[in-house]
């Protein structure tokens, strides 16, 4: 019978050692995974199309400069975020005009939205698109139709991410605009504060 050899044994428990560790995960990166809080809504006033959307977080009752995710709408004025790593708190997000191309509103407005000659150089807007966008040629931006706008249009919305790792509903519409205004004027930055100026906004516009 072959005996063991000291060699042998060393490397029949290097081997042991070896196996154990791989299998408790050892050696490998053991740091835990990203938090991804999803943030999904649309823009509209009109349907707000390919418009930027940036996100940014609301701390210590001051807005960062930090945009911490961005998109851009889609055909629906729809958008997705996703915000990695972020803990508890308020979330300012906000939409505008692009400058490296053409973002677009539908026009809601009964009595129409002015001419399309009007919007010649709002942002990268040349008129090129006008016959896209003036569906029956009358070069006036009829209800329903699109015109663009560029980055001095904006609206936002405040909205409170309760549990990080969440999936989060936050449309942007004059009236969230409206209730960011109001915040931010008067410094009303808490979860409790935006439920409250929510409500007072509901009840002045007759919204139960």
């Amino acid at each position: 019978m072959m005996k063991a050899t000291s060699t042998n044994l060393t490397l029949v428990t290097a081997v042991i050692v070896a196996f154990i560790i791989s299998g408790c995960g050892g050696g490998g990166d053991s740091s835990s995974p990203a938090t991804i809080t999803k943030l999904s809504g649309t823009a509209t006033k009109g349907i707000l199309r390919n418009a930027k959307i940036e996100a940014r977080r609301v701390e210590n009752s001051h807005r960062s400069e930090e945009i911490i995710a961005s998109s851009v709408t889609d055909e629906s004025g729809g958008y997705n975020l996703d915000l990695t790593d972020i803990p508890a708190g308020i979330i300012e997000i906000a939409v505008r005009g692009r400058t490296d191309a053409i973002s677009t509103m539908v026009c809601d407005a009964p009595s129409g939205c002015g001419g399309y000659s009007s919007y010649i150089g709002s942002g990268p807007f040349s008129g090129s698109d006008i016959p896209q966008m003036d569906l029956n040629a009358n070069g006036q931006v009829d209800f329903g139709e699109s015109h663009p706008i560029d980055d001095s249009f904006q609206m936002k919305s405040l909205t409170a991410v309760k549990t990080p790792g969440s999936e989060v509903t936050a449309h942007i519409t004059p009236l969230t605009h409206l209730v960011a205004v109001i915040a931010y004027a008067e410094n009303r930055l808490t979860q409790v504060d935006l439920i409250t100026i929510i409500d007072d906004v509901k009840t002045l516009y007759g919204f139960s």
